[in-house]
């Protein structure tokens, strides 16, 4: 299971899992996005109050938005590449 603890800003949410292991799940800023080829959302390993513990990248999607990718990560109920 995977739940919201807060929104940090319009771009970024702080979420736990079950382990108790908490993510940021950010979404690259529109500047970004022209390099990049659009939308993308990352997902990385956080301390409790909200800061990134670690730039390594756990799970996300490009071509989403935060509204889009979301609603899939908390439904999927896990965090991690290829779950």
């Amino acid at each position: 299971m995977v739940v919201v603890v807060k929104h940090l800003n319009e771009r970024q949410v702080l979420v736990l899992d079950d382990a108790g292991e908490h993510y940021v799940v950010s979404e690259s800023a529109a500047e970004a996005s022209q390099y990049i080829g659009g939308k993308e959302v990352l997902v990385f390993p956080a301390m409790a109050n909200g800061r990134i513990a670690d730039y390594s990248e756990v799970d996300g999607e490009r071509g989403v938005g935060l509204e889009e990718f979301l609603p899939k990560l908390l439904e999927r109920g896990t965090v991690g590449w290829g779950r």
